[in-house]
C-alpha cells in the first residue's frame, strides 16, 4: 500500500470519528438540554393556563373551550383537568402522528424524556382541580435532526479543507520521497546520480543528504578503479618512451580491422621507417636519440590528430619496433584525399629534424656511419589478410625502398619513398553520379534490410540480435563493405541507417513467437549524434512504433564514435531509455576512462573489441583489464560481451572470464 493511499485512509478515518464523537456528544448534549428547556416549558405554561382558569368561572363549557384553544395551536402532546377527587373534566390528547423531517431510525434512536407539568386550578380559596401539561416532543426531534444535519455540513466543509491542505501537506513528504525511490532504483541500475532538490522537512533533508554523499562517494569510488584500469592498460599497450601505442598493441588493433573489413573497404597501414637507430646512437648518444624519437612521434601523433578531429578517418599511431613507426588508417570518407594528405604530411621536410644541430658539430668522418633516413610505405588492407602477411608485404616494400635509396648514393641522406599499394580492386560503378542513383533507387525502392546474428550468453541463451545493413545494387544484395565509404562520402548514411531501423521496426511487427522477442541490435553511426535533424527522424520514429517496440530495439555506437561526441551520446542515452530502447557501446577499449558521467548514462551492455581480446589467453595481464572491465561493469548493472569470437577456445576464456556473453563466427556457425 502507498503511503499516499495510507494517508487518506487516516485522514478519512480521523475525520470519520471525529464526525461520529462529535455528533454522539452534541447530540447527547443537545437532548439533555432540549428535556430541561421542555420541562420548564411545560411548568411555565402549566402555570400561566392554571391562573388563567382560576379567574374564570368554572362554567365546563367555558373551561373546555379555552383549553381546547390552547390545544389546537399543536404545541401539546396532552392537557388535562381533573378535580380533586381525579375524574377527568376535560382531556385534550393528541392520538396521531405529527408528520416530522427526522427519518424514522433517528425517531427510535433519539429518545426525549420531558416530564409532564402540573398546576393547581383555584375556585375562589377553594381547590378546583388539578391543570396536567404536556408539550409535543416532535418538534425536539425536528430541531435535533436539522442540527445534525448542519453538523453534518460543516463536518464535509472541514473535510474538503483538510483534504486540501493534506494533499499539500503530503505533496511535500511524497516528492522527496519519490525522488529518493527513483534514486535508489537508478542506483540499483548502475546510475549514480544525485538528488539536486533538498526537502523543507529536516528528517527527510537529511536523508536526502545522506544518500547524495554515498552517490558521490560510490561514484568516485567507481572513478578511481576506472582511472586505475586506465593507467594499467597505458602501461600495458603504450611505449614507454614515445607514448604512443606499442607492437603487442598495434598487431591486435590490426588484428581487428582486418575482421572489420567485412564492413569497411578502406583501410591502410602507413609504415614510416626512420633507418639505423644503432649508429645515430653511438655516436650521438642515447638522449639525443630518444628526444629524436619523441619528436618523431609527437609529429606522427599531430598527423592522426588532424585527420580525426577532422572526420576525415580514424588513425592510431604505434610503435613496431626501434625504427619503425606504424599509423593504422581506417573509416576513410574520401580515399584520395586522405591518402594525398599523408603523403604531404609524411614527406621528408616535414621531418622533426632535431639531429641537425648535433650532427653540424660532428666531422664527416664521425657521422660517417650514421643513417638517418624517413621511408614510408603504405599497404591497403586485403580482405582476406592475415596480419603476418600484411606485415610481410610492408617489410618487402621497405627493403625495395632502401636497396633503391642506397643504389642511388643515398642512403645517408634524408630518403622519401610514400607508396600507397592500391590492389585493384573492382568498383560497382564508375562515378559519384554512378553511386548517387544507386542510391536513391535503393531507399526509393525500399532495398535496404538487415541480416540478424545472435549474441548468446554463456549458457547459450539468447541476449539479442546483431543488424547488419544490407543494400540491393545491381540486383544483388550487398554488404556494408562494397558501399559504406560511398554512402559516407556522398552523405547517404543517415537515410540508410534509417531505412534500416523501418526494417527493423516492421520485422519486429512480424514476429508472433514470444519466445523469439528477442531485442534487435541496430549499430549507428555518428550522424544521429552529430545531426539535430537525425536525432529528430529517429525519435519520432520510436514515438509512432510505441513503447513496445522500443523494448525490442537496442541501439549501439562505437567507442571511437562515442568518445568523439560525448554530451552528445550522453543526451541521446537519456532520450532513448525513456522511450524504453536499450544503448550498448561496441568496439569497446578504453571509454570508461573517456567517458563523462559514465555512471549515468544507463547503458545495458559493452561490447570488448577482439583486439582486447586477441590471444587473451597468452597475457595474464590483459585478462586482468579484462576482469576489471567486467567487475566495474557489474557493479553499474551494465552486461560485458565479448566480439568476434571464432574458435571454441576464446569461449573457454569468455567463460572462464565470467563475460555475460559473446558473438562472433563461432555463434553465429553455432
Amino acid at each position: 500500500m502507498t503511503l499516499n493511499r495510507q494517508f487518506w485512509y487516516v485522514i478519512i478515518a480521523v475525520l470519520t470519528l471525529s464526525f461520529i464523537a462529535s455528533f454522539l456528544v452534541t447530540t447527547y448534549s443537545a437532548v439533555r438540554v432540549f428535556e430541561q428547556q421542555l420541562a420548564v416549558k411545560n411548568t411555565d405554561n402549566a402555570n400561566v393556563l392554571a391562573q388563567t382558569l382560576s379567574a374564570m368561572d368554572k362554567d365546563p363549557t367555558l373551561l373546555e373551550l379555552t383549553l381546547a384553544a390552547q390545544f389546537d395551536t399543536g404545541f401539546y402532546q396532552r392537557l388535562q383537568l381533573t378535580d380533586t377527587d381525579g375524574n377527568l373534566i376535560v382531556d385534550k390528547t393528541f392520538n396521531g402522528q405529527r408528520t416530522t423531517s427526522a427519518p424514522a431510525w433517528f425517531q427510535q434512536w433519539v429518545s426525549v424524556d420531558a416530564p409532564a407539568a402540573t398546576a393547581l386550578v383555584q375556585d375562589g380559596w377553594q381547590q378546583y382541580g388539578t391543570l396536567t401539561v404536556e408539550s409535543q416532543k416532535s418538534y425536539v426531534l425536528d430541531a435535533l435532526w436539522q442540527r445534525t444535519l448542519n453538523l453534518l455540513v460543516i463536518f464535509l466543509a472541514v473535510a474538503i479543507l483538510a483534504a486540501i491542505i493534506g494533499r499539500a501537506l503530503l505533496r511535500g513528504i511524497t516528492r522527496p520521497l519519490s525522488a529518493l525511490v527513483q534514486q535508489a532504483d537508478a542506483i540499483g541500475a548502475g546510475q549514480y546520480e544525485e538528488n539536486p532538490r533538498l526537502p523543507r522537512t529536516t528528517d527527510l533533508k537529511r536523508l536526502v543528504i545522506a544518500m547524495n554523499k554515498m552517490t558521490v562517494q560510490i561514484r568516485q569510488s567507481f572513478q578511481r578503479e576506472v582511472t586505475k584500469l586506465a593507467e594499467l592498460q597505458q602501461q600495458l599497450d603504450t611505449d614507454a618512451l614515445t607514448g604512443v601505442y606499442n607492437r603487442d598493441y598495434v598487431v591486435r588493433q590490426l588484428t581487428s580491422q582486418l575482421h572489420d573489413l567485412a564492413h569497411e573497404q578502406n583501410s591502410y597501414v602507413v609504415l614510416v621507417d626512420v633507418g639505423d637507430l644503432r649508429s645515430v646512437n653511438d655516436v650521438l648518444g642515447r638522449r639525443t636519440t630518444d628526444q629524436w624519437l619523441c619528436a618523431i612521434a609527437t609529429h606522427l601523433l599531430a598527423v592522426a590528430e588532424k585527420l580525426n578531429s577532422s572526420a576525415e578517418a580514424t588513425v592510431t599511431v604505434g610503435r613496431l619496433n626501434a625504427s619503425e613507426f606504424v599509423l593504422v588508417v581506417s573509416d576513410i570518407v574520401d580515399p584520395d584525399t586522405v591518402k594525398q594528405k599523408i603523403a604531404k604530411q609524411l614527406s621528408a621536410n616535414t621531418l622533426p629534424n632535431t639531429l641537425s644541430e648535433p650532427l653540424a658539430e660532428l666531422t664527416n668522418a664521425q657521422t660517417a656511419g650514421i643513417e638517418p633516413h624517413w621511408c614510408v610505405i603504405a599497404e591497403r588492407m586485403l580482405v582476406d589478410d592475415r596480419v603476418s602477411d600484411l606485415l610481410m608485404r610492408i617489410d618487402s616494400q621497405l627493403t625495395r625502398c632502401l636497396d633503391r635509396g642506397r643504389a642511388d648514393g643515398s642512403a645517408n641522406q634524408s630518403l622519401e619513398h610514400v607508396l600507397f599499394n592500391d590492389s585493384v580492386q573492382k568498383k560497382l560503378f564508375d562515378d559519384h553520379q554512378g553511386w548517387r542513383d544507386a542510391f536513391e533507387n535503393a531507399l526509393t525502392q525500399q532495398l535496404v534490410s538487415m541480416d540478424y546474428y545472435p549474441v548468446v550468453s554463456r549458457d547459450g541463451e539468447i541476449l539479442h540480435y546483431e543488424g547488419m545493413m544490407r543494400v540491393v545494387l545491381k540486383g544483388q544484395r550487398r554488404s556494408a563493405k562494397d558501399f559504406i565509404s560511398w554512402a559516407r562520402r556522398l552523405g547517404f548514411i543517415e537515410p540508410l541507417e534509417l531505412a534500416a531501423i523501418d526494417h527493423t521496426i516492421a520485422h519486429i511487427a512480424k514476429r508472433t513467437n514470444q519466445l523469439t522477442r528477442q531485442p534487435l541490435a541496430v549499430n549507428l553511426s555518428s550522424v544521429f549524434l552529430v545531426s539535430a535533424d537525425a536525432r529528430a527522424a529517429l525519435i519520432a520514429r520510436l514515438r509512432a512504433a510505441g513503447h513496445s517496440y522500443c523494448q525490442q530495439l537496442t541501439f549501439e555506437w562505437s567507442e571511437k564514435t562515442v568518445l568523439a561526441h560525448p554530451a552528445a551520446f550522453g543526451e541521446l542515452c537519456v532520450t532513448l531509455t525513456q522511450l524504453g530502447c536499450s544503448v550498448g557501446i561496441d568496439h569497446m577499449q578504453y571509454s570508461l576512462n573517456s567517458l563523462p558521467d559514465f555512471t549515468r548514462l544507463g547503458l545495458r551492455y559493452l561490447k570488448l573489441d577482439r583486439a582486447l581480446l586477441v590471444n587473451l589467453e597468452d597475457s595474464s595481464e590483459r585478462s586482468k583489464i579484462v576482469a576489471k572491465i567486467r567487475d566495474i561493469a557489474k557493479a553499474l548493472g551494465i552486461a560485458v560481451i565479448a566480439e568476434g569470437i571464432e574458435e571454441p577456445e576464446q569461449a573457454v576464456k569468455v567463460d572462464e572470464l565470467q563475460l555475460d556473453g559473446y558473438t562472433g563466427p563461432a555463434v553465429s556457425s553455432k
